[in-house]
């Protein structure tokens, strides 16, 4: 082991110092301790420096073999390589080299910083019950309460006993007369009353439910190229009774029957074209009021369907001038009447949007969709 110089020195000072007075001064020891210190720390610093230069030196002359010893193993694999033409096998790892000496010792640090605060602690057990405390002294006597609530009434006494029969009375004066009587219920609606109306069903055979059918038959008309004649549809009953009859020459009117001109639009099937009309007649037994809405669905509120179809009529540049009717959605047909024969005819109706503005109210109608309707009777 070295020992520094200065250390040396400063224990020769001090048995010296020692020997040569009976008693020495603490503060100038301690003074002399100090200032030795820091010249033996000066001097461990330069050794310490000294031992790290070396050890630098050290590990550069290492570094330096394992290079050349690196630059001749990659001279001898070349030169293998040359010989042979095929790569040589990866080398083994090398192995670890010796421990480094260890380090000389640092300088204390400065203190670290407070650390935060720790979690909060958990919630402890609750503590143990109390002791009970001694018994208190009696209170002093409390102030008189206010008077309580009335009593419920009693349950009533017996009957007495009957008292001694009084003597007759005079008669008294007549009563005031008394109040009128509530009104008595309305009775319940009789069942047998007349009332009710007729409506026709076009291009069906049958009536709507809650309705009586009374005939059923075709519907007829004056011919499409007639400027007389009956302007009106009829439905024509199909067992016709005759009176007092001419069957010679004749002038007059003639009827015809009627056909759909309904062709391909999807609205009715397509078979339904140049097919002939059937209608029925019909009785809404206790509703009266009858009506054909245009352009309507539905009845207003109260009032009971009948049917509901589509607004057709004879074609507007026909010399015959035909009535709107109420045609049903889902038509029917005479069986064996399909030819192209004519005679009063009906088609669909849409509305004049046009420029002239002769409607007025497009929209809501459309001059490209077909007028609908509903019969509703009450």
């Amino acid at each position: 082991m070295h020992v520094p110089v200065v250390t040396l020195v400063t224990l020769c000072s001090l048995i010296g110092y020692s020997a040569g007075v009976g008693s020495y001064d603490v503060e100038g020891v301690g003074e002399l301790l100090a200032e030795q210190r820091e010249e033996l720390k000066e001097e461990l610093t330069v050794i310490l420096k000294q031992q790290n230069e070396t050890h630098q030196q050290e590990i550069t002359a290492l570094r330096q073999q394992v290079e050349a010893l690196q630059l001749k193993d990659k001279a001898v694999l070349q030169e293998q390589r040359w010989s042979t033409g095929y790569p040589g096998a990866p080398g083994i790892k090398g192995a670890l080299g010796p421990k480094g000496e260890p380090g000389g010792v640092g300088n204390a640090g400065r203190d670290g910083l407070p650390g935060a605060p720790g979690p909060k602690g958990d919630k402890g057990s609750p503590g143990l019950a109390g002791i009970d405390g001694e018994k208190g002294e009696t209170g002093a006597k409390g102030v008189q309460g206010a008077v309580g609530i009335k009593g419920l009434k009693g349950n009533q006494g017996p009957e007495g006993l009957q008292g001694v029969k009084g003597e007759k009375g005079n008669t008294g004066n007549t009563g005031a007369t008394g109040l009128r009587g509530a009104t008595g219920a309305h009775g319940v609606p009789g069942t047998n009353f007349e009332g009710g109306a007729v409506y026709t069903r076009w291009g069906r055979t049958s009536c709507s439910a809650g309705s009586t059918i009374l005939y059923k038959g075709f519907a007829g008309g004056s011919h499409y190229t007639h400027s007389g004649g009956g302007v009106n549809y009829q439905c024509m009953p199909h067992d016709p009774q005759y009176n007092r009859v001419n069957t010679g020459s004749f002038t007059g009117s003639w009827m015809f029957g009627a056909e759909y001109q309904s062709y391909s639009y999807g609205i009715f099937p397509n078979s339904a074209y140049d097919q002939n009309v059937p209608c029925a007649r019909c009785y809404t037994e206790n509703r009266p009021a009858l009506m054909m809405i245009p352009s309507k669905r539905s009845c207003p509120s109260g009032w009971t369907e009948e049917y509901e179809g589509y607004l057709m009529a004879e074609r507007q540049i026909h010399a015959r001038a035909g009535t709107y009717e109420c045609v049903d959605q889902y038509p029917e047909y005479i069986t064996g009447l399909s030819g192209n024969t004519n005679g009063a005819l009906f088609y669909f109706v849409r509305t004049d949007c046009s420029g002239d503005g002769t409607t007025g109210h497009c929209p809501p109608y459309d001059a490209y969709r077909q007028l609908t309707c509903v019969v509703c009777s009450k």
